[in-house]
């Protein structure tokens, strides 16, 4: 019996011995399937306004992709996977248009039909249960887009009794001085036809001539002084036109105008303002190129248009940028966001997404993600800055109080040289 025990001892230990060895190669075949491929395929989308991600068609049949968002993977890539090739792919249809939205492009990610998207891609709390985001290579927000509307100023504000009293003043002052000129001029004239100079002995007439260019300069004065105050009383009287912002401020306003608003194709924001907003679906046009968005935006909704236009703020102020004085920023208008990031797959092994968070982090401290940006989409808080319209008419008002005045005093000293040479040609 013992023999027997001792033999099945020997059996089980040979047993072990074989599987122990059998076991590891299983483990490393398995960490073989998890190891990269050599060369990662990434999606694109293609979109008409392309300064993040811009695809040029190349004689040879090949494409070119540059941009914002491509030039930062390729600087994170040469940190997070220095060895590894990657190829772009564009999702696209056979016709060259998007194929889908955004979020079907993060769908083909999650499928692990590709091995990452690398775009201008919101990162969303909804988006991060198909994907995993890098950190934000881009700080972004949702802001609204409105035009500025051309409009005469309204005849009340005109014709306020500030500015009546004052006109009257500023004429009666005016043709005064005229008068009191003219006739000094005429007075001197006459003494010097009939050459009657002004002696010493005689100081009535000079006392009256003295007299009479005190009141001269007196009624210039006045008038200079009350021109200067006329500026900032009455500044809508020297504007013909005014640029006057869109009222539209809100969602809200936007829901009880029934206005158009526009969004970008393959946008997010179409839900975020059905869902969220409490806009409805017949609200809301898809806008595919810059060309589309500039002829809505100038038409508005009562001729087929839109009234306002709501997308991220990186593309809004590029949009913008060409446009200054056409359209404005809602100043008041931000809907926060996380920012821009790239997508890769859920439970990636290894987890691409570590690596580029890092290297996009590395990059930030280096400032080579700033110096990317100066060179391909600019800076953005330096494109068309805010105007409303109190601000554009301040500005106006300040350049007609400043130089009223100016020209006011130049027509006093002008006169006063003029009289100054009569004078001097009668006493002579």
């Amino acid at each position: 019996m013992k023999k027997y025990f001792n033999s099945l001892l020997i059996l089980l230990f040979a047993i072990s011995f074989i599987a122990y060895p059998v076991h590891v190669i299983g483990q490393n075949s398995t960490n073989q399937t998890t190891t990269l491929p050599k060369e990662l395929r990434f999606l694109v989308p293609v979109r008409e306004l392309n300064e993040f991600v811009k695809i040029i068609d190349l004689s040879n049949g090949q494409k070119n992709f540059s941009g914002f968002s491509i030039d930062v993977f390729n600087a994170a890539a040469e940190f997070a996977i220095p060895s590894i090739r990657y190829k772009f792919f564009t999702f696209s249809k056979e016709d060259g248009t998007m194929n889908g939205t955004f979020d079907d492009m993060l769908r083909a990610v999650n499928n692990k039909e590709y091995d990452g998207a690398i775009a201008e891609t919101t990162i969303l709390h909804y988006r991060m249960q198909m994907v995993d985001f890098t950190m934000p290579y881009l700080d972004s927000e949702i802001g609204m887009l409105v035009r500025v509307q051309a409009s005469k100023p309204r005849e009340s504000a005109l014709l306020t009794p500030a500015t009546i009293v004052i006109s009257t003043l500023i004429g009666i002052l005016g043709i005064g001085v005229f008068l009191a000129v003219v006739f000094w001029i005429r007075i001197f004239c006459q003494y010097n036809r009939k050459k009657l100079p002004l002696r010493p002995a005689e100081p009535i007439m000079g006392s009256i001539m003295y007299t009479r260019l005190a009141i001269i300069l007196v009624l210039m004065v006045s008038l200079l002084t009350i021109s200067s105050y006329m500026p900032r009383q009455t500044s809508s009287l020297s504007l013909p036109t005014q640029r006057q912002v869109s009222d539209i401020k809100t969602l809200d306003d936007l829901k009880r105008k029934g206005s158009k608003v526009g969004y970008r194709q393959g946008a997010f924001v179409k839900n975020l303002l059905v869902s969220k907003g409490g806009l409805s679906e017949s609200q809301l046009v898809e806008l595919d190129s810059e060309v589309e968005m500039l002829d809505k935006l100038q038409k508005g909704t009562e001729e087929g248009g839109v009234d306002a236009l709501i997308a991220g703020t990186h593309h809004l102020k590029l949009f913008q940028e060409n446009h200054c004085d056409d359209f404005v920023l809602v100043p008041n208008f931000r809907l926060k966001s996380t920012g821009l990031g790239f997508a890769f797959p859920k439970n990636q092994s290894p987890r691409l997404v570590d690596k580029f968070s890092e290297a996009i982090v590395r990059l930030i401290d280096n400032g080579e993600i700033k110096t990317i940006q100066d060179r391909t989409i600019g800076d953005l808080d330096n494109k068309c800055p805010e105007k409303t319209t109190e601000a554009i008419g301040s500005t106006f008002q300040e350049r007609v109080s400043l130089w009223l005045p100016i020209a006011s005093a130049i027509f006093v000293v002008v006169l006063v040289v003029i009289l100054l040479y009569f004078y001097l040609t009668v006493r002579d």
